[in-house]
């Protein structure tokens, strides 16, 4: 004869009753019929199995962006543009905007705002709580390193010191010798350099020699 898991139960169940006169009702339990022993465990729900946890989604919007600062120039802030071929009023920024990454010269369309403020090159976000620096790249122990790479970040820059000489934006740091403070590079991709070495002398392949000014116009243009 063929039970059912169910049907198996309760005929074991009625013969625990009448040889013994008690039985267990929990789910996986044991029952001891005339010459016979059998453990149940029956069928869902009471048999499911332990839930697995399962990765939850990360939510990405927890650090928002910051809007920027629009398309008009703020107030004691400064576009900074190259002024020579081949980039000429190409405009520092990062892409995406306003948003720590890369710095580069590029179109006039996304230009990023600026000042130097004790000795920071700060980023206009349109947020003062999230201002962005730029970095410059600090070598392991070779100083005479010709390029050292800059990228924006949320936190302040801790090599080196920015200023405006005229209208030209520089860079210097003890450790590095550099004949002129104004020079820069604008290499692949159009990411922005510190040339250690003489402008416009043994140019890096790939680079062009550039310097960058700030600019006050209301507007940026190409």
């Amino acid at each position: 004869m063929i039970l059912s898991t169910w049907g198996l139960l309760a005929f074991l169940v009625a013969s625990s009753v009448a040889g013994n006169g008690a039985a267990k009702s929990e789910p996986g339990f044991t029952l001891t019929a005339p010459e016979m022993t059998l453990t149940l465990v029956p069928d869902e729900p009471y048999g499911r199995k332990p839930r697995v946890p399962q990765p939850t989604a990360v939510n990405m919007a927890t650090e928002t962006q910051a809007a920027g600062p629009g398309t008009t120039l703020q107030k004691g802030w400064y576009w900074i543009r190259a002024v020579a071929a081949p980039n000429y009023h190409k405009y520092l920024q990062t892409k995406p905007a306003v948003a720590a990454g890369t710095a580069m010269l590029e179109s006039y369309t996304s230009a990023g705002q600026f000042n130097v403020v004790d000795g920071q090159l700060v980023e206009n976000t349109g947020d003062e709580d999230q201002s962005l620096y730029m970095w410059v790249e600090k070598p392991v122990s070779d100083f005479t390193q010709r390029t050292l790479a800059t990228w924006f970040n949320t936190t302040k820059n801790p090599f080196g010191t920015f200023a405006f000489q005229g209208d030209a934006l520089t860079w210097s740091a003890p450790e590095v010798k550099r004949q002129n403070l104004a020079a820069w590079l604008v290499c692949k991709n159009q990411a922005l350099f510190i040339n250690t070495g003489a402008y416009a002398y043994q140019t890096p392949a790939g680079c062009s020699d550039q310097t960058i000014h700030y600019y006050n116009d209301a507007h940026a243009n190409n």
